[in-house]
């Protein structure tokens, strides 16, 4: 095998680039103004060294990325509900399917309702339950004072520190009372024209976040 020790290599006509038309093995260091061509078979790039505004490419495959927000479920409820006095009632019960076993759940929700019953008493809850794990919430709970024959909107903000089984997830939303006594914060869920005619079909809205933290 032989050697050349040379400062500089230029083509035949001093001006042109040298062609290696077999290709070139190099070890060690190699550095040059530009780069052109397929960058294909590169790898061991540093994430750090990377500059420039990235193409329009599909993440599908990304690993290692942090998503705070793992799956938002969506529920909807739109009947009309005449409640009734109650020490503990429970309103409306529905399901939604959790993806992961290690995430916690947020949930936000509006409620929309009619006539207050003047019972202050009462603490409106949201309870989920797994089969194995039940956990009945009351923090994040609020309701707006009413006087007879008004609209309101009650809401929940509230996070279950419990995590939940990957399944089904049994919703029930309702109230208790302090003094365990028959009382009602409201008299109408999802209240509609029979309770004032400028009233549309009004429907509670419920979201859970499943949370990774």
């Amino acid at each position: 095998m032989s050697e050349i020790r040379v400062e500089n290599i230029i083509g035949e006509t001093g001006t042109d680039a040298v062609k290696f038309t077999k290709g070139i093995n190099v070890t060690g260091v190699t550095t040059a103004t530009a780069f052109s061509g397929s960058g294909a078979s590169l790898t061991s790039l540093p994430a750090a060294n990377l500059t420039g505004t990235l193409p329009a490419i599909n993440g599908a495959s990304l690993t290692g990325i942090s998503t705070p927000i793992h799956k938002i479920h969506h529920y909807e409820h739109a009947t009309r509900v005449t409640t009734s006095s109650s020490a503990d009632t429970s309103l409306v019960s529905f399901t939604f399917t959790k993806d992961s076993a290690t995430t916690k759940i947020y949930c936000t929700c509006v409620v929309p309702t009619w006539n207050n019953s003047t019972n202050g008493g009462t603490y409106m809850y949201l309870q989920l339950t797994d089969g194995s794990n039940t956990v009945r919430q009351q923090r994040g709970m609020s309701r707006p004072y009413m006087t007879e024959s008004e609209s309101g909107t009650f809401s929940i903000n509230t996070r279950f520190g419990t995590t939940f089984n990957a399944g089904t997830i049994t919703v029930t939303m309702g109230w208790d009372t302090a003094n365990n006594q028959s009382n009602r914060p409201f008299a109408v869920l999802n209240p509609n024209a029979s309770d004032d005619g400028r009233n549309p079909q009004n429907a509670s809205v419920y979201f859970f976040y499943e949370v990774n933290e």
